[in-house]
């Protein structure tokens, strides 16, 4: 058997080994751990997005995304947590210092983590169509989905195969 994390690398197995059992199973998530958390973040009205700074390319794309966007108008600030190098990360950190709606915080306990994603209006995971990207099943859509708050993506990956656009 093949344990595969999306359809395109059970697509994959199928193309190479198209005998073998295959079965798609994406990350795993304990709701409850979600649904017991109590921590309120100190921040209210905000977009979440957490992730590596792995990732420091699509960090940049959302802060320059919000900074054109009518949401910081409205007084709806932006958060990113990342994790990863802290370089990159105090690279972002110097470079929204002038906007006091971006924040960028770093290693929140997972607790707090939890707390701010329940807390969000809007929880954010943009996807390119590269492979990487259509090969993954990211975990944090799973704590997103745990979280029960709007998720704000692109049709691209295994959010096609789960996911609606203003349906689920």
């Amino acid at each position: 058997y093949v344990i595969a994390i999306s359809h395109y690398l059970a697509n994959h197995v199928k193309k190479l080994a198209p005998a073998i059992p295959y079965i798609i199973i994406p990350p795993i998530i304990d709701f409850e751990k979600f649904k017991k958390n109590t921590f309120i973040p100190p921040d209210s009205d905000y977009f979440l997005y957490c992730g590596s700074t792995a990732y420091v390319d699509i960090m940049e794309f959302i802060i320059t995304a919000y900074q054109q966007s009518k949401a910081k108008d409205k007084g709806v600030s932006l958060i990113i947590i990342a994790t990863g190098d802290k370089e990159k990360i105090s690279m972002l950190q110097e470079h929204t210092k002038q906007n006091p709606l971006i924040k960028v915080l770093s290693y929140q306990p997972y607790e707090h983590l939890i707390g701010y994603y329940k807390s969000a209006k809007a929880l954010l995971i943009p996807l390119t169509d590269n492979l990487q990207d259509r090969a993954r099943f990211p975990f944090k859509v799973s704590e997103y989905t745990a979280a029960a708050r709007p998720i704000i993506s692109s049709d691209s990956g295994a959010m096609i195969n789960y996911f609606q656009d203003g349906i689920n």
